[in-house]
């Protein structure tokens, strides 16, 4: 597991496999990253959610399996 500069993920959230985790990533609780995924810069990864795809930047995901729920409004020069 990989976690790029800012990325932020609560202690109980579980990653498994060979995951890439971008900048100002945010992994809530009890959520679970399965296998090689990349998880894009700034994405929001909600409490409980299952990983189960790549997550493209600026996306918000929930649910199990993980589905887009929208996107993050994150202005572009962060």
């Amino acid at each position: 597991t990989r976690v790029r500069d800012n990325g932020i993920f609560t202690r109980d959230a579980g990653i498994r496999g060979d995951c890439l985790i971008e900048a100002g990533t945010y992994l809530g609780a009890n959520c679970t990253v399965v296998g090689r995924i990349a998880v894009g810069t700034w994405s929001v990864v909600d409490i409980g959610a299952v990983m189960l795809r790549d997550v493209v930047a600026r996306t918000v995901m929930a649910e199990n399996p993980a589905r887009q729920l929208g996107r993050a409004d994150i202005p572009s020069d962060s």
